[in-house]
């Protein structure tokens, strides 16, 4: 048999030979892209999608930013969805994406005490707390 021309195959060292289709939610596309254009998300995060990606850049900024402070005092959910309520039959509005925060346990205070403490330091903290 004689000898081939010698041409050699490049090699695909370091470059994603797999590639998925996500057939995800614009909005979650368009949050990872506003993420990635503020410098929250960043590249190196990417994981397969854009909601893995959201979730990674969420964990990473609230390890940054006392994460274990808060995982020690109480456990928390977070979810990011199209409805405010997930359990709602409610006509879904495009045009919105909710973050929604659910400490499973927390602590808790005595009211009244704790307004007329907030009103000798200033007359509207009360209000605001």
């Amino acid at each position: 048999m004689g000898h081939g021309s010698g041409a050699v195959l490049p090699r695909l060292d370091g470059v994603t030979v797999e590639h998925g289709v996500a057939g995800e939610d614009h909005r979650a596309i368009l949050l990872a892209r506003t993420l990635t254009e503020l410098e929250i998300a960043e590249p190196r995060d990417w994981e397969q999608s854009p909601s893995r990606y959201v979730l990674s850049t969420l964990k990473r900024w609230i390890a940054l930013h006392g994460g274990e402070s808060i995982q020690a005092e109480f456990a928390l959910d977070a979810t990011l969805s199209n409805t405010p309520d997930r359990y709602s039959s409610e006509d879904i509005s495009q045009a919105r994406l909710y973050l929604t925060v659910d400490p499973e346990s927390a602590g808790y205070i005595v009211i009244g005490p704790t307004l007329e403490m907030l009103s000798r330091i200033h007359r509207q903290l009360p209000v605001n707390f």
